[in-house]
C-alpha cells in the first residue's frame, strides 16, 4: 500500500540502463534477523524514516528448531548518522513467519503498528496478530488482539474508501484452518466483518493491496497454496459495498513474493510475482488493462526464486520502476542470491551486473529515507539467511542508493506549515512560514492520482467539496524550493 513520503527522493544523473554505482554500505546497528519481517515509520511526518520495527528468529540451529530465539526490536534512527539505536523502553511481540503493517489507524498522534505470526518453531505456538495504536508519548499502547494467525500475510488498507484504514489477513489459525479476515474500523476499533474458514484464503503465500480496476478503492492480490497440492492466485475484487469478487485468474505459487506497480507505464497496475509451483520455479509478470483482468507477458525475467522477497523500486531514477528480488534462487542451490533487474520503461527488463547486493534467504527487503546530517540517503535494508538451511550465519546490511542534495532543514518545512480544518467537508486553508512564498499547491488521492493543482503567490485556500469522502495528500510547495507534505481528510 501506499506509503507517505513526499518527494525525498534521490536526485541522480541519468545511468546507463543496466549499470548502477556499486553503492556503499554503512554501520547500521541492527541484530539480523531471519523468517522476519520490517517496516519504517516517520513518526513526525516530515518524509523521512526515524523508527524502523525489526521482527524475527536471531538463530535457526541446526536440528531441533524449537528453540529458536524470537527478537522485536523498535529502532529510532540517529539523524546524525543514519544509525539504528534499540529503543529499549517499547516491546513488541515478538514473532516471525508473517507480517508487519504501519498506518494511522485510528487517526490520533502518530502511525500504528500491525503485526503477525507465531511466537516459537515450537510444535502448537501461540500464534499472534497484534494492533498497538501510537500512545502519543513515542511509544504504542496495549496491543489490540485479533485472529492469531502464522504463514501470514496482510496490511492496512481502506476497502471502504471512508478514509480511515481498515485491515486485511489472512493465514493459519491455531487449529490449522486457513482464514481470510477483513476487520473494519469504526471509530478506531477493528471490528471482524469478513471472516471465512478453508473457503478465499491461502497458506504460504503473499499479498499486496492495488486498484486494479482503477475504480478509486483498493483491491487484493493474493497467492498461495491451499491443503494438498493445490496452488492458488487470486484477483480479488473490492466491490466497495462490503463485498469481493474472487478471480482465480493468476498462477499460483507457494512460498512466494509479490509486488504491484506501474510497470510499462499504461496508467494501470500491473504484478511481478515469484515462488514454487508443484513441479517448477516461476518469475510472472502480469500486465493489467485497468479493468481487473491480466495478461501473463512475455517475461525478461527467468531467474528461479524461493523464500524470497521482492520490492518495486526506480534505482536509476529514470522515471520507471525496476525491480529487486533476494531470496534461494534455484540454480545457486542453497545460497542467497540478490538481483536488480533494470526496466526500459515497457516492462522489459535486464539485469544489473554492477550493483549486486548480498543476496539472503527468509529475506527481509525495505527501502527507506533515512535523514544523516544535513542530507537525506535512501537506503535498502536487507536481513536474513546466508543460505536456506538451518544455520547461525544470519546478515543484515543497509546499501546507501540515492542522495538528496538538499539540506531537510532547508527541504521540508511541513512542521511550519498550518492546514485547517482537517477532517474537512468543504474548504480547506493554508499558512506558510512569512519568510516563504506560495508557489504550487498539489493534491493526489491514497492511489497516487493528482485530483487538484493550483499555481500562485496568494493560494490560501482550496475547496475540497466535490472531492469524494477519504484520505488525500497536499504537496505545498514554495518559491525558495521547500516542500511541506500534509495529510487531509474529506469528510
Amino acid at each position: 500500500m501506499k506509503k507517505i513520503i513526499y518527494l525525498l527522493l534521490a536526485i541522480a544523473p541519468y545511468i546507463t540502463m543496466a549499470q548502477l554505482p556499486n553503492y556503499p554500505t554503512y554501520t547500521h546497528g541492527v541484530t539480523p534477523v531471519s523468517h522476519g519481517m520490517a517496516v519504517g515509520i516517520d513518526t513526525d511526518d516530515n518524509g523521512t524514516h526515524d523508527r524502523v520495527i525489526v521482527s524475527g528468529v536471531t538463530n535457526l540451529p541446526f536440528g531441533d528448531l524449537s528453540g529458536a530465539p524470537f527478537l522485536s526490536t523498535v529502532y529510532d534512527i540517529n539523524e546524525s548518522n543514519g544509525q539504528f539505536v534499540p529503543n529499549n523502553t517499547i516491546n513488541l511481540d515478538a514473532v516471525a513467519d508473517g507480517f508487519i503493517d504501519t498506518a494511522n489507524f485510528d487517526g490520533l498522534y502518530g502511525n500504528d503498528v500491525l503485526l503477525s505470526g507465531t511466537t516459537s518453531f515450537a510444535n502448537n505456538p501461540p500464534l499472534v496478530t497484534m494492533l498497538y495504536l501510537d500512545n502519543g508519548s513515542g511509544g504504542y499502547g496495549t496491543g489490540i488482539p485479533l485472529v492469531g494467525l502464522r504463514s501470514s500475510t496482510g496490511f492496512f488498507f481502506d476497502f471502504d474508501s471512508d478514509g480511515d484504514m481498515d485491515i486485511f489477513i489472512n493465514g493459519r489459525d491455531e487449529n490449522g484452518n486457513i482464514r481470510f479476515i477483513i476487520y473494519e474500523n469504526v471509530n478506531g476499533t477493528p471490528v471482524n466483518i469478513f471472516d471465512t474458514t478453508n473457503q478465499n484464503g491461502v497458506n504460504e503465500g503473499s499479498s499486496v493491496a492495488a486498484d486494479v480496476d482503477n475504480d478509486g478503492d483498493q483491491d487484493i492480490i493474493l497467492l498461495g497454496t491451499v491443503w494438498g497440492p493445490s496452488l492458488k492466485g487470486f484477483t480479488i475484487i473490492n466491490n466497495g459495498d462490503g463485498t469481493f469478487t474472487f478471480n482465480e485468474n493468476l498462477n499460483g505459487v507457494v512460498d512466494s513474493t509479490s509486488a504491484a506497480g506501474d510497470i510499462n507505464n499504461d496508467g494501470n497496475q500491473d504484478i511481478i510475482n515469484s515462488g514454487a509451483t508443484i513441479t517448477d520455479h516461476i518469475t510472472d509478470i502480469w500486465l493489467g488493462d485497468g479493468t481487473g483482468s491480466f495478461t501473463l507477458s512475455s517475461s525478461s525475467l527467468t531467474t528461479k526464486y524461493t523464500y524470497a522477497n521482492s520490492l518495486l523500486h526506480d534505482f536509476d531514477n529514470d522515471g520507471d520502476l525496476d525491480y529487486f528480488i533476494t531470496g534461494r534462487e534455484v540454480a545457486s542451490g542453497a545460497s542467497g542470491k540478490a538481483r536488480v533487474y533494470l526496466n526500459d520503461g515497457t516492462a522489459q527488463f535486464t539485469e544489473c551486473t554492477t550493483f549486486m547486493p548480498q543476496g539472503l534467504v527468509y529475506p527481509i527487503s525495505l527501502i527507506l529515507n533515512i535523514k544523516m546530517g544535513t542530507d537525506v540517503k535512501e537506503v535498502l535494508f536487507l536481513s536474513g539467511n546466508a543460505d536456506s538451511y538451518p544455520t547461525n550465519d544470519i546478515q543484515a546490511h543497509t546499501y546507501i542508493i540515492g542522495d538528496a542534495q538538499l539540506s531537510v532543514d532547508q527541504y521540508d518545512i511541513s512542521h511550519e506549515v498550518t492546514m485547517y480544518p482537517n477532517p474537512t467537508s468543504s474548504t480547506v486553508k493554508f499558512t506558510i512560514p512569512l519568510s516563504e512564498s506560495l508557489d504550487t499547491v498539489v493534491i493526489t488521492d491514497m492511489f497516487g492520482k493528482t485530483v487538484y493543482t493550483a499555481t500562485g503567490l496568494y493560494i490560501n485556500e482550496v475547496d475540497v467539496s466535490t472531492f469524494s469522502s477519504g484520505m488525500y495528500y497536499v504537496q505545498i510547495t514554495t518559491k525558495s524550493g521547500a516542500i511541506a507534505g500534509k495529510k487531509l481528510i474529506k469528510k
